[in-house]
This record gives structure tokens, sequence and C-alpha cells, in this order.
């Protein structure tokens, strides 16, 4: 994904530690192929997408939100779809459902679902 790594990461920045090994011969073929990088396929294929689905903004923080009184409940999306409220559950140190982030923007988030309160919930969009 070329450049486009960064937007990635910036959604599921835990995926930054994964270690996806040797990528030589995959950049490699692309070489060899003459393939198109991923801004050209944007660019020219998929050119909607920018509209539809902008860039994220850069994370200010991220990672569980725990609770300072009680410090093993954090914030959990409970595996929920939009429109459902984010609950607490024991910390797991797992990320997934309790990976948070907070942008330079102000939008909190997890994973593609935003975070908006709705009278006395917190509920994902």
């Amino acid at each position: 994904m070329d450049e486009y790594k960064v937007y990635y990461l910036r959604r599921q920045p835990s995926h930054a530690r994964l270690d996806i090994g040797d990528t030589s011969e995959y950049k490699a073929l692309r070489k060899s192929l003459n393939c198109s990088s991923f801004k050209w396929f944007l660019d020219n294929v998929a050119y909607e997408m920018a509209d539809a689905y902008p860039s994220p903004s850069a994370n200010l923080v991220w990672g569980e939100m725990r609770n300072e009184q009680f410090n093993e409940s954090c914030a959990d999306t409970l595996g929920s779809n939009f429109g459902r409220a984010i609950g607490v559950s024991g910390c797991h140190n797992q990320g997934g459902n309790q990976l948070f982030r907070l942008n330079v923007e102000g939008e909190w988030s997890s994973n593609e679902h935003c975070a908006i309160s709705e009278g006395v919930s917190v509920v994902s969009r």
C-alpha cells in the first residue's frame, strides 16, 4: 500500500508491532510486473474512495481506557455494532474491543466506529 500504510496504522495502531516478515520478494515481483502504485489505483480505479472514506487524522493517543479508581475496568465495545453503547469489562491487555484512539481532531474511536455521546450513554457510530 506504499505511502498509505500510515493511514491503515492510524486505524489499527497495534498492528505496527506485528512482524510481517521479509517482503522483498513481493516488492521485487511488483517491480518485475511493472505494477502501478496504490495511489495510482485510488486515482484511476477507485477515485470515489477519497470522498467516501477520507484519510483519518493522526492519533493523539491510543490504547486501553482504564478507570483510575477501578484500574482493572476498561472501556470495551463488547463486540457490538454501530449504534450500541460502549460498555465496561475487565482489562485483558490484548487491544481488540478495548483499543481506543483519540485523534488530533478530538474524535474518539475504535476500529471503524466513532464514539459519540447520546444521552447518558456513549455509542459507536
